[in-house]
C-alpha cells in the first residue's frame, strides 16, 4: 500500500493500477497479470464520471482472508450508486 499512496500524493490517475511481476508478495501467483486498487477518492471519482450520485460507500472487513492479505478491515470497497433522471 506505500506505493499506492506515493502514487496517490504526486498526483496519478490510476494510483492503484499493479501489474503481477511487480508483486514481491508470495501469493502473486494468485493473482490476475493486471489488477486495481481503489480508494473511496478514486472510486467516487470515477463513478461522478459515469454520471451516477454516490448514495453509499464504504470499506469491506474480510476476516476471512489469511493475515498476510489483510489490510487493516479494507480488504473490500462496495459502493451503492444511483443513476440521476434526465427529465
Amino acid at each position: 500500500m506505500d506505493r499506492y499512496v506515493e502514487r496517490n500524493e504526486a498526483g496519478e490517475e490510476w494510483p492503484g493500477y499493479v501489474q503481477q511481476k511487480d508483486l514481491l508478495w508470495e501469493r502473486r501467483a494468485h493473482l490476475p497479470q493486471h489488477y486495481m486498487v481503489y480508494d473511496t477518492d478514486v472510486l467516487e471519482r470515477e463513478v461522478k464520471r459515469a454520471g451516477f450520485l454516490v448514495e453509499k460507500m464504504g470499506y469491506i472487513n474480510r476476516p476471512d482472508y489469511p493475515q498476510d492479505a489483510r489490510n487493516g478491515g479494507r480488504e473490500g470497497l462496495a459502493v451503492l450508486t444511483i443513476k440521476p433522471s434526465n427529465s
